[in-house]
């Protein structure tokens, strides 16, 4: 239940047993702008006590401006985004920007095979996927930049001036602390952003976002889970006021098409994955791979094909904003192909994941490769296509 209870005037009085009690309830107050907000679980509250909230809400006003910061930033999930993915595309929503555009790397592959990479393949694949911090700073005007983690105190101290200067704080944890998680309280499975865009000082809470697991736009997590699983890094935000607001959509696509041909010192991104096909079939070793790893998932090899996965699905995003921003050919095949290369990869990921588990691989590996040369073959031609359909536009 989320109700306007009305317009607000200034006021200079407190009333904490009120408050108390209402927190007792479960029942969630903040201040909206000029307008007075609850959230409360069905039934809680009587007409009465609605009736004191809104005879007193000036001095409910006062106490909450006193010990509570909320900013309005929406929940924004993007199923081909990671945690901290989706906290720049949330924060580019809540400045009114085009978070696409930091999908404009995301389709690429190199492979190094060096001997200096520990034999571990993971290592070698770079997927072409980890610009989009880049990107949201060049171009939403969006700066991430980490600071240790040193004690609690630290961390509400920081989350208190970031807020109370308009900026929200990413936070880092460990999953198991973290309520939204499907691992919560269950298992200890990898640290997780979150972002902070409100204090509760009343009820000793942080109020956060987490579009990765859960649409809410408000959750709350207590300092004693925090102090549990705080991780070793904060992430803090400044925002670049001068950015420009005209994006340079056909300046990025050009500049990723040269990366991916092989025309900017890198190697051709479909030569990369075929000398990747013949490397992984000669010599991969799955409990290299493993590492200290337990769960397939945290390989790095695991990883980065995730990353490939989701870089596909990107760029094919990537370009169905473009053809909204600009007056592009139809480029709906190549959308769609691209989503299929993605939907191939995530086959060449499972098959990895079963060849860790056989005692003999060797089939599966080269089967892996096989399908791999032919993805190889299938992205080629796609971006063929895409060439030609962009060819004869300006700036082309």
């Amino acid at each position: 239940m989320l109700v306007n209870i009305g317009n607000i005037e200034d006021g200079s009085q407190t009333i904490n047993n009120l408050l108390e009690e209402l927190n007792n309830r479960k029942v969630k107050l903040w201040v909206d702008g000029n307008i007075l907000r609850y959230k409360a679980p069905k039934g809680v509250l009587t007409q009465e006590m609605l009736k004191t909230i809104g005879e007193k809400k000036e001095e409910i006003v006062r106490s909450l401006r006193k010990n509570y910061i909320l900013l309005n930033v929406d929940s924004v999930h993007d199923v081909t985004c990671d945690c901290t993915q989706d906290l720049i595309a949330s924060l580019a929503v809540w400045r009114g920007l085009e978070y696409e555009v930091v999908f404009a790397d995301s389709w690429g592959f190199e492979f190094t095979p060096d001997a200096d990479r520990q034999g571990i393949i993971g290592n070698m694949i770079d997927s072409g996927i980890n610009d989009s911090q880049r990107l949201a700073e060049d171009f939403l005007g969006i700066k991430l930049f980490n600071c240790e983690v040193k004690s609690l105190e630290q961390v509400l101290d920081t989350a208190k001036s970031e807020l109370e200067e308009g900026r929200p704080l990413i936070i880092w944890i460990d999953s198991y602390w973290n309520p939204c998680a499907p691992n919560y309280k269950k298992s200890h499975f990898y640290y997780h952003s979150f972002m902070a865009v409100g204090i509760d000082s009343l009820n000793n809470s942080l109020i956060y976002i987490d579009p990765y697991t859960s649409p809410e736009k408000q959750l709350y997590i207590s300092v004693d889970e925090l102090k549990e699983g705080i991780g070793p890094i904060i992430t803090k935000i400044r925002f670049d006021e001068n950015v420009n607001s005209q994006l340079p959509w056909l300046d990025l696509l050009k500049d990723n098409m040269l990366k991916i041909e092989g025309k900017k010192q890198t190697p051709g991104a479909f030569n990369a994955m075929r000398e990747f096909a013949g490397y992984f079939e000669k010599n991969i070793d799955y409990v290299k791979e493993a590492q200290e790893y337990n769960n397939f998932y945290n390989w790095l090899i695991s990883l980065k094909i995730d990353e490939i996965v989701r870089g596909r699905r990107q760029f094919a995003k990537f370009l169905k904003a473009l053809s909204v921003y600009h007056d592009v050919p139809d480029i709906s095949t190549i959308i769609a192909g691209l989503e299929t290369a993605s939907s191939k990869w995530h086959t060449v990921h499972t098959l990895v994941m079963k060849g860790a588990l056989l005692d003999e691989p060797d089939p599966v590996n080269t089967k892996i490769s096989l399908r791999v040369k032919a993805l190889a073959d299938y992205e080629e031609e796609i971006f063929i296509q895409l060439k030609n359909s962009i060819n004869n536009l300006d700036g082309f």
